[in-house]
């Protein structure tokens, strides 16, 4: 197993901004359902406010993916806002994206990574601060030590 530092960005600008504040750690931009990294070849792994921007039909496939590349005893940490809806943006600070998110529930994030054969360790819900308008979910949870 590397230890390499892993991140996986989403444009272009965010990697090139990372390569130049955190030269020696390793940053890639891609798919978090295709990580182009070895079978547990991570120890953890972090998903701040990312897996949002996945359907929620295509969750199990990507906590398979979360699964196949942390190493036995890896831990896994979500963030993401609570809610049911999906919401499509097609402009944001000024630039044209085509921008969706699905907000989370974090017990059913929670079921489908015990789904996907992690033990969840925590399910956290923190209530809006300051200018924010939805709560937000935090889910901690492990690759089995004795994982296949």
């Amino acid at each position: 197993m590397s230890n390499a530092s892993f991140l996986s960005a989403t444009r272009d600008s965010y990697d090139a901004l990372a390569r130049r504040t955190y030269p020696d750690l390793r940053f890639e931009v891609g798919s978090m359902l295709t990580l182009d990294l070895a079978d547990a070849a991570l120890s953890g792994l972090l998903a701040s406010y990312s897996i949002i921007h996945i359907p929620w039909e295509r969750r199990p496939e990507l906590f398979a993916e979360f699964r196949r590349v942390l190493a036995p005893s890896g831990q896994l940490m979500l963030g993401f806002q609570i809610g049911d809806e999906r919401l499509h943006h097609t402009e944001a600070w000024g630039t044209p994206v085509c921008l969706d998110w699905y907000r989370q529930q974090p017990d059913e994030v929670a079921g489908l990574l015990s789904d996907a054969g992690f033990d969840v360790t925590a399910t956290i819900v923190r209530q809006p601060v300051s200018t924010e308008k939805t709560p937000h979910g935090y889910v901690l949870a492990r690759k089995p030590a004795a994982a296949p």
